[in-house]
């Protein structure tokens, strides 16, 4: 990727690199860590002002379709303008800082929501986060809703694929988790390709009010 000489970086690759010298081995399978229908939550007291809870669900894995239409479920619900801010934070003032997030790879990753919020409304936060998840999974976003979250979505990564180092870690991932180089190339259709549909199977699917794990970090 850039102004480079392909010849110049092979033989660089080789001499630093030497991937003939490596054996060819199979990756080691990873385990579910616990079963898909119990709740598991913990408490922690720490010399903490305000109270950290993270609410988190088994996730998905890069080789599935999955990945994209979560994705979009976790930037309707993710940021400033989404769900989770504007109902937690700006409605309801329960929440200091708040925000959904995922973690994808070879292996299933997860999806957790965090709130910052007073130790006094740990309860009301909890419920606050239990609720917004229940909507998304019961009913369709709106429309403009999907279409605002990838349009969004789409040029933020165009705009940092004009990135050299982006265009070469692109590149390099891909092909190391085994989506291919075209994958670059197509993520932006994939997303585009969501319907409001993919978003609401997808929240049923994987964010189930009956197996998650809640961690609260407390005073």
């Amino acid at each position: 990727v850039g102004d480079v000489n392909p010849d110049e970086i092979k033989k660089l690759a080789n001499d630093w690199i030497g991937l003939k010298k490596f054996k060819s081995v199979k990756p080691p399978k990873a385990k579910i860590v616990r079963p898909k229908d119990i709740i598991i939550a913990e408490k922690i007291k720490k010399g903490k002002e305000q109270a950290h809870i993270v609410l988190g669900f088994l996730g998905t894995h890069l080789g599935s379709p999955d990945n994209y239409k979560l994705a979009v479920l976790n930037h309707i619900l993710a940021g400033q303008g989404g769900r989770l801010f504007t109902t937690l934070r700006d409605k309801m003032s329960l929440a200091y800082a708040v925000n959904s997030t995922m973690h994808v790879g070879p292996e299933e990753g997860y999806f957790a929501v965090y709130i910052g919020c007073d130790p006094s409304k740990i309860e009301t936060a909890v419920k606050g986060i239990k609720h917004e998840l229940e909507l998304i999974s019961t009913d369709m976003v709106s429309t403009d809703e999907l279409e605002r979250a990838k349009q969004y979505m789409v040029g933020a990564y165009e705009l940092d694929q004009q990135r050299i180092s982006a265009l070469a870690s692109g590149y390099t991932y891909n092909e190391l988790y085994g989506l291919g180089i075209a994958e670059l190339e197509q993520y932006p259709q994939k997303i585009l390709k969501v319907t409001r549909q993919d978003v609401l199977a997808t929240a049923k699917k994987y964010l189930d009010l009956d197996a998650y794990i809640l961690s609260v970090v407390k005073p």
